[in-house]
């Protein structure tokens, strides 16, 4: 049979190999995205028709809309700055594979040509010929002489089918098959001078078994690209064929059996090596892939708290396809790929996973002894650390910091983004002495804005405690006494309901309003304003005491009926009659309540000792601490029946209830 589509069935497996998927070990994922979309544009507008001036020589690079489009599953998770990280790593490798692709079709300047295939068959086939025609004549008594015994370039062209390619490739091939059968020519003669018939014989084997190893390897790798199954015999050619193909009618007997014999054996072996390593490059390719999106899954799994479970990514074969431009190669190949993918993203999404929990154990926790003097303790990931003054305590004492894996810790995630892992620290002082005017700082890594904050988990829930934010901190400073024997639970969130109130930016009580606000103890007018000098009514001052100490309000308002202005209560109806009803609060002699009337600091003082049962409680003492740490005079010294300020109820309860966080 003639090997008239040998060159023809070179340059198609040269294509299929240059549109698969090929990683470089040293591209990320991201830059690994953008160079294999760039080939598989570029390979689709040639397969197309489209030429060198077509497809421009720069890219038309796509934009980040079309590619968070195109990689919105990988990207839905991402914080934004990862997010432009992907798409700037994206393009990197996207004009990487445009250029070298573009270059392998239409060459470095754009001018049209073939891809570039290797010239080693030229060589092959010319160092083969010319060996068997410098034989030939010497045994024939021809005089030596290549230049009249090489075909001739019409007759090399017909017999190698090279009208099928380009003017460029066929000049080159020509060139070559001349260079090497002239080589081989003059060596074949000069040996036959030299050297007796049997060993020239002898390199008959050889010279066909390299021959048909060439041939085999082009039918091997076409009958794997097709979906054939592995059979060598499918086109070996026949005898006469290759007698016919080698011009081996005019040589020896002998040479042309061993020839025969030794391209058929060449055959085989080409053969079978080609189809086993097109096999093998699937496998390979398919792996790598699968390697690189397992080791991303379980980075991505990992962050969000999700359990391992590499199956929960696995897709449908036909959107594995169109990611990986398989849809251009024959089935066997798109199985062998897809399968061995799978086989390597199972492996190394449990590989990084669990190498990721190792390290998170190793990091769990930080111990030590905190002495009489001071100290600061980080955790093992430099996370959140626990700075204590000199004079805090009174002997040395112990402090732990452990992160807590797993989070059994519910947040409303309709309000709250999570920016942390929860840190539980942990302190042991066996003689329970302290100086609780001495503060204890807490700061935890956070780059956000002003709507993150520390929060601690009590009475099972997150509350905020009072943060302040800078650079790439945020810090917290608690009394001691609030870090109790057992659990302290801390942790950042994002309150995305937050909202700045104007008015109270430069206010006195800022820091105990803005923290009320974020408990939700106390709200905002639509404003955005507090109007913290403004006095607060008796039914507004219920509403707080119903939010900072939990009242169940009652269903049956019936122990209010008896006040005449009780259709005035409205939305307060509840506050009052649970207020009534537990003697916190009472109407006036003349049977009303007057729930829109300012509260004074006596009726104050008066409710809170009932709150608070207990009897001591004199509003004094907290005008006094607002004194000294704000140096704001309340009018309450002036005279007790004076009316209480918004402001001066929220720093009230702040502090009489600060000891609870």
């Amino acid at each position: 049979m003639k090997i008239k589509r040998l060159l023809a069935n070179i340059l198609l497996i040269t294509l299929i190999l240059n549109s698969t998927v090929a990683f470089a070990n040293s591209r990320t994922v991201a830059e690994q995205y953008g160079y294999d979309d760039a080939r598989k544009y570029v390979l689709q507008e040639y397969r197309r028709g489209a030429d060198g001036s077509e497809i421009p020589i720069k890219p038309n690079f796509p934009s980040d809309k079309e590619i968070e489009d195109d990689y919105e599953y990988e990207l839905s998770r991402l914080t934004q700055r990862n997010i432009e990280r992907f798409i700037k790593e994206y393009l990197i490798g996207y004009e990487e594979g445009y250029k070298g692709i573009r270059e392998q079709l239409f060459g470095s300047e754009g001018e049209g040509s073939v891809p570039e295939v290797e010239l080693n068959y030229a060589k092959s086939l010319g160092e083969s010929m010319g060996e068997i025609y410098g034989y030939d004549d010497y045994y024939n008594n021809v005089k030596s002489n290549w230049s009249k015994s090489i075909p001739s370039n019409s007759k090399v062209t017909s017999m190698f089918n090279l009208n099928m390619e380009t003017s460029q490739y066929r000049s080159g091939f020509l060139a070559e098959f001349r260079t090497y059968f002239k080589k081989a020519y003059e060596e074949a003669y000069e040996y036959a001078l030299l050297n007796i018939k049997d060993v020239i014989i002898g390199s008959a084997v050889t010279n066909g078994k390299e021959l048909g190893h060439v041939l085999g390897s082009i039918y091997g790798d076409k009958d794997y690209f097709e979906g054939k199954s592995n059979n060598y015999k499918r086109d070996i050619p026949s005898d006469n064929s290759i007698v016919r193909d080698y011009l081996l009618n005019r040589t020896l007997d002998e040479y042309r059996a061993g020839f025969i014999n030794g391209f058929k054996l060449g055959y085989e072996e080409g053969y079978n090596d080609a189809y086993y390593n097109s096999f093998k490059g699937a496998v390979e390719s398919g792996r790598h892939a699968g390697e690189l999106k397992g080791e991303l899954m379980a980075t991505k799994d990992y962050i969000e708290n999700k359990a391992m479970d590499w199956s929960r990514h696995k897709l449908p074969s036909s959107s594995m396809t169109n990611e990986y431009g398989l849809i251009y190669l024959s089935n066997v190949y798109r199985d062998s790929f897809l399968n061995s993918f799978w086989v390597g993203f199972a492996e190394k999404y449990e590989e990084v996973y669990k190498g990721l929990i190792n390290e998170q154990v190793s990091e769990k926790i930080a111990y030590g002894i905190v002495p009489i003097s001071g100290g600061r303790i980080s955790s093992p990931d430099n996370s959140i650390a626990v700075e204590i003054h000199k004079g805090t305590f009174y002997n040395d004492i112990a402090l732990s910091i452990e992160r807590v894996l797993g989070d059994g810790y519910g947040v409303d995630e309709s309000r709250y983004i999570l920016a942390s892992d929860i840190y539980n620290i942990q302190l042991s002082n066996p003689s329970q002495n302290m100086n609780n005017s001495n503060q204890i700082s807490i700061s935890m890594e956070y780059y956000g804005k002003n709507d993150g904050g520390i929060y601690k988990w009590v009475d099972n829930k997150w509350c905020y405690v009072s943060s302040l934010i800078g650079a790439d901190l945020t810090v917290i400073n608690i009394n001691p006494n609030t870090l109790r024997q057992g659990d302290n639970l801390y942790r950042i969130l994002i309150d995305k309901n937050y909202d700045i109130l104007t008015d109270i930016r430069s206010h006195w009580a800022k820091e105990e309003i803005n923290t009320l606000v974020r408990r939700s103890i106390i709200t905002g007018y639509p404003d955005y304003t507090f109007k913290p000098d403004r006095n607060i009514n008796r039914a507004e001052f219920l509403a707080l005491l119903s939010r900072v100490y939990h009242w169940q309000l009652p269903k049956s308002t019936k122990n209010i009926n008896s006040f005449t202005d009780y259709e005035s209560f409205g939305a307060a109806t509840q506050l009052i009659s649970y207020g009534i009803d537990a003697g916190y609060i009472l109407g006036y002699d003349d049977n009303t309540f007057r729930a829109n009337q300012a509260i004074s600091y006596k009726e104050v003082e008066i409710i809170m000792g009932r709150v608070l049962n207990d009897s001591s409680f004199k509003w004094h003492d907290t005008s006094a601490k607002m004194l000294y740490d704000k140096q704001i005079r309340s009018k309450g010294y002036n005279n007790m029946d004076n009316k209480i300020t918004r402001a001066e109820v929220a720093y009230m309860l702040y502090i009489l209830n600060e000891w609870r966080y």
